[in-house]
């Protein structure tokens, strides 16, 4: 006979592949469709008296079932998850305020850190890269534990994993030398930024299920394909899969890889790339060892707290775009200078992430040389600095390397000090 149970909380390929996979295991049971999008599962069941035992099993897998279709009673939830999103955004702010956490991440060459490539890819297993790319682990898991047992199931995804990383490494690094090869102007990186934070923005908001997820256009693996590809017994396949997953539509993998073609350099765009998919392997690699384990509700509040921490990223990559597109000419403001124009000098420090003192008071109309020298080399991202409405060349941040402006006649306003790579503040100009 054929029963269709209503399923809530799935929301991937990779959940329906978790409770088909249960479901399948009782005897008499037969899964003819499956569909998170619709929350449904189609059954051909042999008595009724098995639909209790379905039940548990969905009930294990960390989902809710009923045979009665539920009228949607979302909102409150909602509202409930825009709160603590909004409490979690605040504590960010405050928090970025207060300490100066970007001076104590280690950087590349000041486009992004490794480390934030890496926690990148961790916040990406557990959301959408998990929908993308979790189907074809649960695919290698079922295979590998099927016919090979425990040392099968591992070299598989070990080698899925490899071919992942290198993969990532030769697409990264593809996409550094085309950066190198087509530099882009401070405008067109502004632009690249906005972008990216715009991406990442709307990762957040599907995670909080504020908006839907881009399976739910059509985006992601067709099950029945991915199924029949995974029975090759091939050992080449697994890794030739794991380097490919570069292609798939992960918001997170667009992302990242926008960061390396802007990075202009193949060894830095192959590392980003290469430690980005490093940080997806941990998440990944448990679910194609035990997908029974994985609990949709034990990850409600982390995925909450997550979401928001996207989503504040996201801003402030947004706001760093912004500043950088500046309205300056791209010119040193050092050409302009005439030994007939008689200039204040004044003397500032850096401290190798901002300017001491941070803020610097000048007055309207005057003309001044504002000499501001580094007593160490520029930390984390602030590996360089320009003034965006002011002059928009890059200077380096160099130990006991001074940086002189010129600026005649300046005009009242406030005129912010950012890195040129990724617009984050270093200090501001405040004309009075």
């Amino acid at each position: 006979m054929k029963k269709t149970i209503y399923i809530k909380g799935m929301h991937c390929a990779s959940c329906e592949m978790i409770i088909k996979d249960r479901v399948e295991n009782i005897k008499g049971v037969q899964v003819e469709n499956i569909s998170a999008k619709n929350g449904k599962l189609d059954l051909e069941i042999v008595n009724e008296n098995l639909l209790k035992k379905i039940n548990e099993e969905i009930k294990k897998a960390g989902y809710t079932s009923t045979t009665e279709p539920t009228q949607p009673t979302e909102q409150n939830k909602k509202i409930g998850t825009l709160i603590i999103a909004s409490i979690v955004i605040l504590l960010l702010v405050l928090l970025g305020n207060k300490l100066n956490i970007a001076q104590h991440i280690p950087s590349g060459d000041g486009k992004i850190s490794y480390g934030i490539a890496l926690l990148t890819g961790l916040i990406a297993s557990v959301s959408t890269c998990l929908a993308i790319v979790g189907s074809i682990v649960l695919g290698f898991g079922a295979y590998a534990d099927n016919t090979k047992g425990t040392k099968g199931l591992l070299k598989t995804h070990l080698s899925f994993h490899a071919g992942r990383i290198g993969g990532f490494f030769v697409g990264g690094a593809i996409l550094g030398l085309l950066g190198q090869t087509f530099s882009l102007s401070l405008n067109m990186t502004s632009m690249v930024t906005i972008i990216v934070g715009i991406i990442v923005v709307r990762m957040g908001l599907y995670i909080l299920k504020i908006v839907p997820s881009i399976s739910s256009f059509g985006v992601h693996l067709p099950k029945k394909r991915t199924e029949k590809i995974l029975t090759t017994k091939n050992p080449l396949f697994a890794p030739i899969v794991g380097a490919l997953t570069f292609f798939l539509p992960c918001g997170f993998t667009l992302s990242m890889q926008l960061v390396a073609i802007t990075s202009g350099n193949p060894l830095q765009g192959g590392l980003i790339m290469a430690i980005f998919a490093l940080g997806t392997m941990p998440v990944l690699f448990a679910l194609g060892l035990g997908s029974s384990y994985i609990k949709e509700k034990k990850f409600t509040l982390l995925h909450t707290i997550i979401g928001a921490i996207i989503i504040f990223f996201g801003i402030f990559m947004i706001n760093n775009g912004r500043t950088l597109l500046g309205t300056a000419p791209q010119k040193p403001v050092q050409e302009e200078f005439s030994s007939n124009i008689a200039y204040e000098t004044i003397h500032i420090e850096h401290d190798g992430y901002q300017t001491i003192p941070e803020k610097i008071l000048l007055q309207a109309g005057k003309n001044y040389e504002l000499i501001i020298t580094p007593n160490s080399n520029g930390r984390g991202c602030m590996v360089n600095m320009l003034i965006p409405k002011l002059d928009r060349t890059i200077r380096p941040i160099k130990k006991d390397l001074p940086i002189v402006y010129r600026f005649t006649n300046i005009q009242k306003g406030q005129y912010a000090i950012v890195c040129g790579t990724m617009g984050m503040y270093q200090g501001q100009i405040l004309v009075q």
